[in-house]
């Protein structure tokens, strides 16, 4: 799931960052300049959001550099620093960087530092549930609301902030597609909380598309966990009755289809190519 979580956020990005950077993060961006993500030097890392900042008031431009993270992990000051390293010595800026967890990983220490003997460093760190959910909830894009199921709750009950949440994704986005994408991106989201089936509750008389989200959600799973070869065949099966629905909805392009199931495109024009020879 952890590959499913990445991708929400390099999907949403774009349209997160600036909210993210005021709210979260406490700077302005103000001009984010573009660049190449990939770094290769006699190593290759990439990065999980890099861009250029040229402040407004004139002073000098840096990259800010973000990480998101599920977990703790011992190794990532080395992985910050080696990212710093690779970064200065390529773009020759100050270089921000934080590591935004997606859970109570984090604390509330925002500024980490570490010694290394002969070479001191630091970075920032935020956790997503040291914020109101409100903050999230009360934007204007679907983006931004769906990270209030990852923000602090206070005492209020899970249930209740998933139902806010998929009201206010129906009030922002109407569509039928847009609002299938996010209530999808929702359940993965809410699994780091443990709060994918109490989402699914909520989801399942929900009219978004003739797809059943619950069977998508299951035929994910299952995927994952590295089914034996008797069950894996009976998951594809299930992939092909899901991209069969989806075809036939006439709802999503064959590439929102395969990027939404996770397969190649091919896999999608032969099932399209299937149906129509059925016909």
């Amino acid at each position: 799931m952890a590959n499913d979580y990445d991708k929400i956020f390099k999907e949403n990005i774009e349209n997160l960052i600036p909210f993210l950077a005021r709210k979260v993060l406490g700077i302005d961006v103000d001009i984010l300049i573009e660049l190449p993500d990939d770094i290769q030097l006699t190593v290759e890392r990439k990065p999980d959001f890099l861009k250029k900042v040229v402040p407004n008031d004139g002073s000098e431009p840096y990259l800010l550099h973000l990480e998101f993270q599920t977990a703790l992990d011992k190794d990532m000051p080395y992985r910050m620093l080696e990212y710093y390293a690779l970064l200065l010595r390529k773009y020759r800026l100050p270089v921000r960087q934080y590591i935004v967890y997606l859970t109570k990983n984090g604390g509330d220490k925002w500024e980490v530092k570490h010694d290394f003997g002969t070479c001191q460093f630091e970075y920032n760190q935020r956790s997503l549930q040291s914020f109101d959910y409100e903050l999230f909830l009360n934007s204007t894009s679907p983006e931004e609301v769906l990270l209030a199921i990852l923000a602090n709750f206070k005492n209020i009950p899970p249930i209740e902030v998933a139902h806010r949440i998929i009201t206010k994704l129906q009030e922002l986005e109407p569509n039928h597609f847009s609002l299938g994408r996010y209530a999808n991106q929702l359940v993965i989201l809410s699994g780091i909380r443990n709060l994918d089936e109490t989402t699914l509750k909520l989801l399942e008389d929900m009219p978004i598309t003739d797809i059943s989200l619950e069977d998508f959600y299951s035929y994910r799973k299952g995927m994952e966990k590295g089914m034996e070869k008797g069950v894996q065949k009976g998951m594809q099966q299930k992939q092909r009755g899901i991209i069969t629905k989806m075809l036939q909805s006439n709802l999503l392009t064959i590439e929102q289809i395969a990027d939404i199931v996770g397969v190649e495109v091919s896999v999608v024009v032969e099932i399209q190519s299937a149906i129509k020879s059925n016909d």
